[in-house]
């Protein structure tokens, strides 16, 4: 699943996300859908199977790993759970304060997001970093396993800061896929791999409305509306959500 918003910081932005079934999980998978895309940045939680994208073999030389930091304060969370490590829960509250920055950020232009991370953000995440330093051989269990997750991904973990226009985690991306992993015990058995290819094109027309507050019946009703009056002879690219003139979902 690839996700698009940007909206914490253009108004105007037009989310987006598209979702692709493959018959594994490999990095392969990965590779294929962003073979030649035009991107710079990407974010990911910590699944080893993206690392082959950042190669510098690859066509998309130069593209950038940006790391979800609500993965690496969930670990701390759930060692400060398992252990009542001081340095877990000083941790967390250290995440507390970044992202209250966040909070603060939300809706400024790119350069001033920019601005404020750096003078408040950064300052916090380079603390971070020097105490985990310190305390990596000693910790154990849980906490040892957060920090090591912490310090591997650290460069993408920080990598927000530097520019407004990325955003702290991929949460944006865990809400767009919690409801399939909430109904795929139900889907079991459903159907064939091309049966799942044509739902995950459905899906990623029915969430891409939801992200852009348009009821997905009256989306997809209008979408089949449009294709019958132009008898198919059209621009797709005409019938993506935000040009829908019906069904527009107040706030």
């Amino acid at each position: 699943m690839i996700n698009r918003d940007e909206r914490d910081w253009n108004s105007e932005a037009r989310p987006a996300v598209v979702y692709h079934y493959a018959h594994s999980r490999a990095g392969a998978v990965a590779e294929e859908l962003l073979s030649g895309a035009s991107i710079r940045f990407l974010q990911t939680d910590g699944y080893s199977g993206y690392n082959c994208l950042f190669k510098e073999s690859r066509e998309n030389d130069g593209l950038m790993p940006v790391r979800c930091n609500a993965h690496a304060r969930r670990k701390f969370f759930e060692a400060h759970l398992a252990t009542k490590s001081k340095l877990a829960a000083k941790v967390v509250q250290m995440y507390r304060k970044v992202y209250a920055v966040e909070k603060a950020a939300k809706g400024l232009p790119p350069k001033e997001r920019e601005q404020l991370r750096l003078e408040k953000t950064l300052p916090i995440l380079t603390e971070l970093k020097a105490i985990l330093t310190k305390h990596q051989d000693d910790a154990t269990g849980k906490l040892k396993t957060a920090i090591n997750y912490t310090l591997n991904a650290f460069d993408g973990l920080q990598r927000f800061v530097f520019d407004g226009r990325l955003e702290i985690d991929n949460n944006a991306v865990e809400r767009c896929i919690r409801g399939i992993a909430l109904t795929k015990k139900n889907s079991l058995f459903a159907g064939n791999h091309e049966a799942a290819e044509v739902w995950a094109t459905y899906y990623s027309l029915i969430e891409s409305a939801r992200l852009n507050k348009v009821n997905p019946r009256s989306y997809l009703n209008w979408v089949v509306q449009e294709i019958e009056r132009n008898r198919g002879e059209l621009d797709y690219g005409q019938l993506m959500p935000w040009h829908c003139p019906v069904g527009r979902i107040d706030d």
